[in-house]
């Protein structure tokens, strides 16, 4: 019995129409794969330094205002990263 889910239909219609052949492509998977977890860690590194800020604010005595720039260079520092990786 052939899978007629629309995803799957809508996959085979337009594969057919290019004419090209119907396969899955390793190197394109790995690299999505590599790109869905750099978001994931970089949502993670952003709450970690959520609780690391409390402990960070008691012990120098920061403000609101200070602990916003530590935040805010975090992901700065993190651009700079990505730009040095470069293309």
């Amino acid at each position: 019995m052939p899978d007629t889910t629309l995803s799957n239909c809508v996959r085979d219609a337009a594969t057919q129409a290019a004419g090209l052949p119907r396969r899955r492509s390793v190197p394109v998977s790995l690299i999505a794969a590599v790109a869905a977890l750099g978001g994931l860690l970089f949502g993670y590194d952003t709450g970690i330094i959520s609780a690391a800020l409390l402990f960070i604010g008691d012990t120098f005595a920061l403000d609101d205002t200070v602990k916003q720039i530590v935040t805010a260079a975090i992901v700065a520092g993190a651009l700079v990263g990505c730009l040095a990786a470069g293309p």
